[in-house]
């Protein structure tokens, strides 16, 4: 489920983007409800991604293997969220806060330098 709601591409100009819909959803179909879900799903998303490249020393995904295992990573954090019903009643500022508040476990991997190799921050 997780990975059939969600696309995420990069535009020629680095932006990344997300298609919702080219991709089915199992959210209720209840009037505006679908667009709330999506909606919160890319706050969760931005917010979270944005928590992720922060710690990291380049501050940006380092390829497209990268970014998917990011997304699938979030969309199963997402699909508890969902299902735990915690949205329900929920005002935009809550579930922002909450969005911000939920730490989730990234791994990080860290590529050593070989010997003599001096970095460089540019």
């Amino acid at each position: 489920m997780g990975g059939e709601c969600v696309g995420m591409g990069n535009s020629e100009n680095g932006i990344i983007y997300h298609d919702f819909g080219s991709r089915r959803c199992d959210y209720p179909q209840k009037g505006g409800l679908q667009q709330r879900y999506r909606e919160d799903w890319r706050r969760f998303y931005v917010i979270q991604l944005h928590q992720y490249l922060s710690v990291k020393r380049s501050g940006r995904l380092g390829s497209q293997a990268e970014g998917d295992m990011i997304r699938d990573l979030l969309a199963v954090y997402w699909e508890e969220i969902l299902a735990s019903g915690v949205l329900a009643g929920m005002g935009l500022f809550e579930k922002i806060r909450m969005f911000h508040d939920i730490q989730i476990d990234f791994p990080f991997i860290e590529v050593p330098a070989p010997e003599g190799f001096i970095p460089f921050r540019g």
